[in-house]
């Protein structure tokens, strides 16, 4: 976790068309936090190219995707497990580059890192308490990233 205040957002391709309610709050807590999110150029993360086994196209998507968030030489957040797998997990196998290594180092998944505030007495906890009883449902893509993750988001919850 680097400490200047400049942390890209990686949006994602649900946060971006689907959910953009996920991209708002995501963006206000890391404001919230005191953080200034910067939104460099990215294209879809490529796991469904992936999935498919279109290696070709996540190839190159996966290309300029690290070369953006390289450029930006600050940590990177995301809300979708999916990108964080891609990014953290599967370009730096794929790629084999030391820029591919540098950026999943420096990516995380948006409750990792809100846990890591956390355990620094660094996160904003000023918010409504909420009353209602909720249901959570790890994604599979959170799962591979290892129970650690998941445990950092209940706790935080």
């Amino acid at each position: 976790m680097k400490t200047d205040k400049k942390i890209v957002y990686y949006a994602g391709c649900a946060a971006k068309y689907n959910d953009t309610e996920i991209g708002v709050a995501t963006v206000q807590i890391l404001q919230k936090n005191g953080f200034s999110p910067v939104f460099p150029d990215q294209k879809c993360c490529a796991i469904p190219q992936l999935i498919y086994g279109n290696l070709r196209s996540f190839l190159k998507y996966a290309e300029f995707n690290v070369r953006s968030l390289a450029e930006a030489d600050c940590d990177i957040v995301t809300a979708c497990p999916s990108c964080a797998l891609a990014i953290k997990l599967e370009y730096p196998k794929l790629l084999r580059s030391r820029e591919a290594k540098m950026v999943a180092q420096r990516t995380y998944d948006i409750m990792e890192y809100l846990a890591m505030l956390k355990d620094r007495n660094a996160l904003n906890t000023e918010f409504h308490a909420i009353t209602s009883k909720v249901v959570y449902h790890a994604p599979c893509h959170l799962k591979v990233l290892g129970q650690e993750v998941i445990q950092d988001r209940l706790k935080l919850l």
